[in-house]
């Protein structure tokens, strides 16, 4: 169950993060803090390769839960990202395939999985 929110300047939300209310310009800052927390918490549970599928999710728990799933099946993750995937976000993909190296190629990390989401060439 969730809540669809309607107002001006919400491209740099994060769906799935919390939502808070500031009365001033100092419980702003403090709330970009503890949102930025998340992000790095979400971050921190994975490490990312160089070499990896590139991963992105509409909300913050569906990012955490196929994050989860992805490390215990001990498949790297090179790219992580919430919101609708762009041409920059795919490039990130094709560098395992677009090695200088042929040792280095992983075909087999070619992938980008994404969910619920719009892609924007």
């Amino acid at each position: 169950m969730g809540v669809k929110i309607s107002a001006v300047d919400l491209e740099n939300s994060v769906a799935g993060s919390h939502l808070y209310v500031a009365n001033d310009d100092d419980e702003v800052d403090a709330f970009k803090r503890e949102l930025q927390a998340d992000w790095e918490g979400v971050r921190k549970k994975i490490e990312l390769v160089n070499q990896g599928v590139c991963v992105a999710a509409s909300t913050l728990g569906s990012l955490e839960a196929l994050l989860q799933f992805l490390k215990t099946s001990k498949i790297p993750v090179a790219h992580i990202g919430i919101g609708p995937v762009a041409k920059e976000d795919v490039t990130k993909s094709l560098k395992a395939i677009l090695a200088d190296d042929d040792k280095k190629k992983k075909k087999e990390w070619e992938k980008y999985f994404s969910f619920n989401l719009n892609l924007f060439f």
